[in-house]
């Protein structure tokens, strides 16, 4: 979960500037034990469920992933559990998934009860006011900072048309886009970032603290 949204050596500003999410930025069509370099997918599924899927030939690797994972080769329980979105997770990890949460956490229009409470806090209300405005005057529509990273994935997802082919595979208005996204997705997380630091995290944290407190008298 932690490698989704960082890199070694590279701090949080340095990240988002190259990498913004990491969604669009990092889509490559490859299977993601096979990606090179940066790869939260792949270091997700671990070591050595890496190493014996590179030991199949290609059409078991295709047939592999398919039951592991579905349609959605990304769409790792790890990066999924972190997202706090299960809508996307297919094939035998959607099973085991399906065993261990209630069907409304399996929603994508499921949102975490403690995020509700905190959102109704009228500190928070005020707090998000002001973050949309920020947003809005850096050139960006999103009430809550829960909304850009979902919108960026459903963007790509509009892009690749439901598929997962290799960037070299796609057309040429595809790639277009792409590289639109990619740009459109650095500049949001920058300033999702600031808007969160400066705005969110800070009043969300005095919200929590109260909430914890009482809860340990």
């Amino acid at each position: 979960m932690v490698t989704e949204k960082s890199l070694p050596g590279m701090s949080e500003d340095e990240f988002v500037e190259q990498f913004g999410f990491g969604i669009s930025t990092r889509y490559t069509g490859q299977p993601p034990q096979l990606t090179e370099g940066y790869s939260p997918a792949r270091v997700s599924l671990g070591k050595s469920n890496v190493e014996i899927f590179k030991k199949l030939s290609p059409a078991d690797q295709v047939a592999y992933n398919h039951a592991l994972l579905g349609n959605n080769l990304g769409a790792t329980f790890a990066m999924s559990l972190e997202a706090e979105d299960f809508s996307r997770c297919g094939g035998c990890t959607l099973e085991a998934i399906k065993q261990v949460f209630k069907p409304e956490q399996i929603s994508a229009t499921y949102y975490n009860p403690k995020d509700a409470l905190v959102n109704k806090d009228p500190r928070m209300k005020a707090a998000l006011r002001t973050y949309f405005e920020k947003m809005r005057a850096a050139g960006f529509e999103y009430n809550h900072p829960d909304e850009v990273e979902g919108d960026v994935r459903k963007r790509l997802d509009a892009i690749l048309g439901g598929e997962t082919p290799l960037v070299e595979k796609l057309s040429p208005e595809q790639q277009a886009a792409l590289k639109k996204l990619q740009e459109y997705e650095r500049r949001v997380a920058k300033a999702n970032l600031r808007s969160e630091e400066e705005i969110f995290d800070p009043v969300e944290a005095r919200i929590l603290k109260e909430m914890y407190a009482r809860k340990s008298e």
